[in-house]
């Protein structure tokens, strides 16, 4: 459906909070269709397909945004100082040469797929793209399966063309990994989803199997 829709089957949560505690990233990078975040701790990188909560400006009407992790990476902060082989083991390197992990830092984008408020969620993008800093939590497992669980949804997550450059099938396969930890998948949400994707690969549906 192309019609905006208004979807209240959340958990009640107290007040969300986004602080050192509780958040694990911060943005370096917006629009309004993604965020770049930064991880705090470049070990603890979040997973492919895994849902955020993304504190948003104060003056917009929406509280907080949800992405959807498209893409994560480690690197360094100093082209100058590229990661290069040196034989050795990470225990060993760690020992000897412990600077050069001080050079990486650990990346990830992460496509906007709604705008939360109080107990509901807009399955759409914001007007304006969240501050850059702002900080990021981990959305709540329930809230993430049940968000999952409405076709909506995947409309949004695979529309455009934000996912051009990454292959669905790891993507949404590694969704359903994560939301099959918490509840066993139903057998009317996948076949909800295998008539969603066909659809919106057309062309290519010859790509979809069960």
């Amino acid at each position: 459906s192309d019609q905006i829709k208004w979807w209240v089957k959340r958990p009640v949560f107290d007040k969300i909070i986004f602080d050192k505690k509780t958040s694990f990233a911060e943005i370096f990078e917006s629009s309004i269709y993604q965020v770049s975040g930064i991880c705090w701790d470049k070990y603890k990188t979040p997973k492919l397909g895994q849902l955020i909560q993304i504190k948003y400006s104060p003056t917009s009407e929406a509280e907080t945004l949800i992405g959807c992790v498209t893409e994560t990476l480690t690197e360094s902060i100093d082209p100058m100082k590229t990661p290069i082989a040196y034989q050795m083991t990470e225990e060993e390197l760690q020992a000897e040469q412990p600077q050069i992990f001080e050079f990486l830092v650990s990346k990830f984008k992460a496509k906007i797929i709604g705008l939360c408020k109080e107990r509901e969620i807009l399955f759409s993008v914001p007007e304006r793209p969240p501050n850059i800093h702002s900080f990021i939590n981990y959305l709540d497992q329930d809230f993430a399966t049940n968000i999952v669980s409405d076709p909506e949804f995947f409309h949004t997550l695979l529309s455009g063309d934000t996912l051009s450059n990454l292959n669905n099938d790891e993507l949404l396969l590694s969704i359903f990994r994560q939301i099959s930890q918490s509840k066993p998948v139903s057998q009317n949400l996948i076949e909800s989803f295998y008539n969603l994707y066909r659809t919106l690969l057309k062309n290519d549906a010859y790509k979809v199997r069960y």
